[in-house]
């Protein structure tokens, strides 16, 4: 179970990363 959620906590949290890099990206190139 400790597994379980350690893993899912992970991707979690790059996928929130992720997401305001990809915006300030966007707001750079444009």
């Amino acid at each position: 179970r400790d597994e379980s959620s350690d893993s899912d906590d992970e991707p979690e949290a790059e996928d929130a990363d992720d997401e305001p890099e990809a915006e300030d990206a966007n707001d750079e190139l444009e």
